[in-house]
């Protein structure tokens, strides 16, 4: 058998048994703790969310916009409004038709893509809804039984801070 090899096999064993105190540190210290690093990550995430991920900021979704919604069995087009709010990559809010108020829920942004639901409870139905959002201009698409629906509409309302 190898000596160095049973040296170390031994040595190692002697270590995990605690028969042998473990070596001391053989690195330079570190300069900052890991708490203070994480928190000085959170915090420029949170002040920048898209730092640090290669990927873009997302774009702010909040206001109120005003939206044309077709269905694509049924061109005729209805005027919407939509109010919305976002919190960092979520939003939520509220799309007023000429048949009711319904909540917009689970909305999520990444760069300039969303993705939401809309909930229609007297329907028994929710719309699965993703597009685009450039600027103060929205384009997206919702699915639902039976129904696709093209919304496309533009915010009039900036978010109020």
């Amino acid at each position: 058998m190898n000596t160095a090899w049973s040296f170390s096999a031994a040595l190692l064993a002697g270590v995990l048994l605690g028969q042998i105190p473990a070596p001391t540190q053989a690195r330079a210290p570190r300069t900052s703790a890991p708490d203070e690093r994480m928190t000085n990550t959170r915090a420029a995430a949170q002040q920048d969310p898209g730092r640090g991920n290669g990927r873009a900021p997302a774009v702010d979704v909040s206001g109120e916009w005003t939206v044309t919604g077709s269905k694509r069995e049924d061109p005729d087009p209805h005027e919407l409004t939509m109010v919305l709010k976002q919190e960092r990559d979520t939003f939520s809010g509220s799309l007023t038709t000429n048949k009711g108020q319904f909540d917009i829920k689970d909305g999520k942004v990444s760069a300039t893509r969303i993705t939401f639901s809309i909930s229609m409870p007297q329907a028994s139905m929710t719309a699965a809804c993703s597009g685009t959002v450039d600027g103060d201009s929205l384009k997206a698409t919702c699915q639902m039984p039976g129904s696709t629906i093209d919304l496309e509409g533009r915010r009039h309302k900036p978010p109020e801070k």
